[in-house]
């Protein structure tokens, strides 16, 4: 008989892990799925880089 209580125990005890590791997981992946979100929104407010991939700090300068 004690070797089923500590059967017992031990299935409870697996299952009780499983489930805060699930909960847990399920957390980390809402917040990060926030998270990638408002940085895509950030990303898109910002300005247009010029069609050369970066600004021109002198635009008017004499290249000679």
């Amino acid at each position: 008989m004690d070797d089923l209580g500590q059967l017992v125990a031990l299935t409870v005890g697996a299952t009780l892990l499983a489930g805060v590791l699930g909960i847990a997981g399920l957390q980390l992946y809402a917040s990060g799925k926030a998270q990638r979100r408002a940085l895509v929104e950030r990303l898109a407010d910002a300005p247009a880089l010029p069609p050369a991939g970066r600004a021109r700090r002198f635009a008017r300068l004499d290249r000679r």
